[in-house]
């Protein structure tokens, strides 16, 4: 006699999983672990680190963020270094490249002029964790904030724009660069060390 043959599945439903077999059901636990997992994440994601303040509302911090330079002529040194590692990328591009590698060289050079001469500006627009429409529209809107702001403090009025979008964030409130310090005079040849003598 002949074992009764299985119903067909449809084909659009996958087929039910043999949960006798210690295989699958140890197989189905790992993906729905991994699935659990995933949506975690997916939940911290969306929210902001703990070490991050909203400056929505303080648009003189804000403006202190976005304009903070430890250069003392923050517009030619940023072109300086931007085209100093851009010519160091480019010498590294092959001549036949496509034209991706050549954007992503100035790109690079770019993003390490910002953090080099505005160190806070690629932090509050996003760079590197945002997509880059959403970094140029937060820009933009951080702008406008500061540029109203300083605009206001100017006219002496108490209001400032505030743009409806994404909060801007950053991890620590603008600090000034540390006072460059004198290199440290050699010890005399003469003089004693503490060492063993």
């Amino acid at each position: 006699m002949m074992p009764p043959a299985p119903a067909p599945v449809p084909s659009g439903a996958p087929p039910k999983p043999n949960l006798a077999n210690r295989f699958v059901q140890r197989a189905l636990l790992y993906n729905q672990q991994t699935d659990e997992q995933a949506q975690r994440l997916a939940a911290a994601t969306a929210q902001p680190p703990g070490n991050m303040q909203d400056l929505s509302g303080k648009p003189d911090q804000l403006a202190k963020a976005w304009s903070f330079s430890p250069s003392a002529n923050p517009a030619q040194d940023f072109w300086a270094m931007h085209d100093q590692v851009l010519q160091q990328n480019m010498a590294q591009v092959p001549p036949d490249a496509p034209p991706e590698v050549i954007t992503a060289a100035h790109n690079a050079a770019e993003t390490q002029a910002l953090n080099a001469i505005y160190p806070y500006r690629a932090e509050l627009s996003g760079i590197g964790t945002r997509p880059l429409e959403d970094q140029v529209a937060q820009a933009e809107r951080i702008k406008r904030i500061v540029e109203g702001h300083l605009a206001s403090q100017a006219a002496d009025t108490n209001g400032s724009p505030q743009a409806a979008g994404p909060v801007p964030t950053m991890a620590a409130p603008p600090v000034a660069p540390p006072a460059q310090m004198a290199p440290p005079s050699p010890v005399a040849p003469s003089a004693p060390t503490g060492g063993p003598g």
